[in-house]
């Protein structure tokens, strides 16, 4: 949302690029954005979204 808004830090552009290409228009409305985002959340398996998880968080390279 914030690249969007032009105010996006070095972090954000990192988990912009964790999304596959499809969900990393960032020149969509805010919704649509999240929307987006959202749909890609809950299309990841349980063991995907932990795997995701633990390496945004440093638990695992």
């Amino acid at each position: 949302v914030r690249t969007n808004e032009g105010k996006s830090s070095n972090y954000d552009k990192l988990m912009v690029n964790t999304l596959p290409e499809f969900y990393r228009r960032t020149d969509l409305p805010i919704y649509n954005i999240l929307l987006n985002t959202c749909c890609y959340v809950a299309s990841l398996s349980d063991s995907a979204a932990v795997h995701m998880h633990n390496k945004i968080m440093g638990k695992q390279l």
